[in-house]
């Protein structure tokens, strides 16, 4: 820009050209003569080369003489050269004229010199401002191209639906100044071999002006509707007024929405969303450009007012974004169907285990629900020791995958063990049950061989007296046992007995009997003393021994799944979960400093189904108040963690099991999550 200065005219201000003059005196006076504030100038004379460099503004005039030499090039002079000379034949040299916006002047004719000089310079500042227009369009242009490089990358780091449509959907309406808009998905069903049925679904929505709850909505692809047609044709539909469309058009609005919610919809702006191949994956709807962004159009009176045209730059924008949108849309579907293949295999792999363990169907299902629960309860305490815990989406899909293949590790432990109901398993209680009725039998035989002993040596005389007694001797002898056999047939069936009735068995398993052979046989064997004597439950050591052998298995199983960065943490959290803060868990006895708080978490989520579970046949469901007593035990006597216990107890985690809690049924229905806090 041509540097200026001002003069006073009368009673306003006038600008001056300002100039800088390399000249002597006597030639200053002699060729500058025309170069005055009546002209429109304001005069700097210099006299050295050295004083041009000097960065004080202005543009360059030099007079000369013919036997004058200079180098420019080495002043680092980077102003426009106005040279006016004497002689039109003078010899200025190569380096001086090499230097742009050069002009040489003829200094014999002041006015035509001050006149050219006016009109190069009034060249120079158009030229000038029309650089400076260029430079404001181009820092415009790279600031828009600054914008959607950060769209881009926002929209390509978020993998999270829902997130991802909220974030498409604002920065649409922020570069639009639109007041509303929607996302529509394209949904693809396989009807048969032949046939695919396309549907829209309403999957996000968001306006400055409507506060409505957002309801998920479906239609046909149909070019009978708006964004039906734009997703058919692959084209953008720009509509001033809504209200307004040709009567020939194929497409139609319906003004049934907008009378449903008080709402005018009047400029609409509808774009399919494309992926790399372009295919459609969704449809983009902007609707009422806003003079000024942010205002809401209530009253409705506003919208003819308030509400204008999309452009054609709009178009251009919204379409940029589209694109951008639709890979991190498709990158996120994707994922999402990724996720979605997997959990599908993982709950395959439980519903397999599950069927060789009925007794226990649906444990994993419902400790992934009360852990994923009483995990958001932890995430939203204000007080504690995790008042400032809080777990991620990743973390709490982590402990989904968790939860549900915490006891994958049974299918290495044999069926018979995983459904046995009572203490002795169903051949060993059949062949219990058939030696005592064999033991009834020999107190029979014994009797009759007595009977007739009797009767050989006392004669009929005597037979029935003899017989009575030694009939109320035997009655008694049978009596006792089928005692003893009720007695066993209890101990067998319950899962918890007194010491008492177990004080028992050794006597009961030393009695003999004939098997009509000769032989003595114990009433029992060893193996079944060992198992009619435990107090609580229906494994033997050995067996349970076997039972927590899962928790290898399971250890083996996970570890051999390439788990993603955000779910690294699966195996330790799902092998965890037997383990107690004191150290006597199992497998590995590991203590609190080494348990991981999602791990602690899942161990009372366990323990809680394994108290109130209703299938199970060894023992009957405890109540809520029951096992929250023998939770705050557990914690007192350093077992679990008692912080969260109480958490537990506080926030009745029991009552939002059966998918009571929203966050909980988003992840364990749709897996997709919800907003974070």
């Amino acid at each position: 820009m041509v540097n200026t200065g001002w003069k006073i005219e009368g009673n306003s201000l006038m600008a001056l050209i300002k100039l800088r003059l390399l000249a002597s005196d006597s030639v200053a006076r002699n060729g500058c003569n025309g170069f005055n504030e009546s002209n429109g100038f304001q005069v700097e004379i210099v006299h050295s080369f050295e004083a041009l460099a000097e960065e004080t503004g202005g543009s360059i005039i030099i007079l000369s003489q013919k036997k004058m030499r200079w180098n420019l090039s080495e002043l680092g002079v980077t102003l426009p050269v106005l040279v006016l000379v004497d002689d039109a034949g003078w010899n200025h040299g190569g380096t001086l004229a090499q230097k742009p916006f050069l002009f040489l002047l003829d200094s014999h004719s002041h006015q035509s010199v001050v006149q050219r000089t006016i009109e190069l310079l009034n060249r120079m500042q158009t030229q000038q401002k029309e650089i400076a227009a260029l430079n404001k369009r181009i820092g415009a242009i790279q600031r828009e191209i600054d914008i959607f490089n950060h769209i881009g990358m926002a929209l390509g780091a978020e993998q999270n639906i829902d997130r991802l449509l909220d974030l498409i959907l604002t920065y649409a309406r922020q570069i639009t100044v639109a007041d509303s808009g929607s996302i529509y998905i394209l949904r693809e069903d396989r009807e048969n071999q032949c046939m695919v049925k396309q549907t829209l679904v309403f999957s996000k929505t968001q306006s400055d002006t409507l506060s409505q709850p957002f309801q998920n909505a479906e239609m046909p692809v149909s070019d009978k509707s708006i964004a039906g047609s734009v997703a058919l044709q692959r084209s953008v539909i720009n509509l001033e007024d809504v209200y307004d469309i040709p009567q020939n058009s194929i497409f139609h609005f319906n003004p049934d929405f907008d009378r449903s919610i008080n709402y005018r919809s009047k400029s609409m702006l509808t774009l399919p969303l494309c992926n790399n191949e372009n295919e459609v994956i969704g449809v983009l709807q902007l609707i009422n450009k806003k003079k000024k962004a942010g205002q809401s159009l209530h009253p409705i009176t506003l919208v003819d007012s308030e509400v204008i045209p999309f452009t054609a730059r709009d178009e251009e924008r919204a379409l940029a974004l589209g694109g951008l949108a639709a890979v991190a849309l498709e990158n996120s579907l994707l994922y999402h169907e990724i996720e979605l293949l997997f959990e599908g295999f993982v709950r395959a792999c439980v519903n397999a285990i599950e069927s060789r363990d009925p007794v226990t169907s649906g444990h994993s299902e419902r400790v992934t629900q009360i852990t994923l629960a009483l995990a958001e309860a932890v995430h939203h305490t204000t007080e504690g020791p995790y008042a400032d815990v809080g777990f991620t989406d990743e973390q709490m899909r982590e402990l989904q995958y968790a939860g549900l293949l915490h006891d994958i590790g049974k299918i290495g432990v044999r069926e018979a063990v995983l459904n046995k109901k009572e203490k002795l398993f169903p051949g060993e209680f059949r062949t219990l049950r058939q030696r005592f009725e064999t033991i009834r039998a020999s107190v029979h035989l014994e009797k009759e061989k007595k009977r007739m002993a009797v009767l050989l040596q006392e004669g009929i005389e005597r037979y029935e007296e003899s017989c009575s007694a030694l009939d109320q001797q035997y009655t008694e002898t049978l009596n006792e046992i089928d005692r003893i056999w009720k007695l066993l047939d209890i101990l067998n069936r319950q899962g918890m007995v007194s010491d008492a009735p177990i004080d028992d068995l050794p006597a009961i398993a030393a009695r003999t009997y004939d098997p009509g052979d000769g032989r003595k046989c114990n009433f029992l064997t060893p193996r079944e003393v060992e198992c009619l004597s435990i107090p609580k439950g229906n494994l033997t050591n050995a067996e349970l021994a076997e039972i927590q052998l899962h928790i290898v298995h399971t250890r083996s199983f996970l570890e051999k799944i390439p788990w993603s960065r955000g779910l690294h943490d699966v195996t330790e959290i799902a092998c965890g979960h037997h383990e107690m803060l004191d150290g006597s868990g199992y497998p590995r006895g590991v203590k609190e400093a080494e348990l991981p708080l999602q791990a602690r978490i899942m161990a009372i989520a366990d323990i809680f189904d394994a108290l109130t579970a209703t299938d199970r046949p060894y023992k009957k469901a405890m109540p809520f108040e029951q096992v929250i007593s023998i939770l705050e035990m557990e914690a007192q006597n350093g077992r679990l963690d008692a912080e969260l216990v109480r958490i537990f107890k506080v926030n009745h985690i029991h009552e939002q099991i059966g998918l009571q809690n929203t966050r909980i049924r988003e992840w364990t229905q749709t897996g997709l999550s919800p907003l974070r806090r």
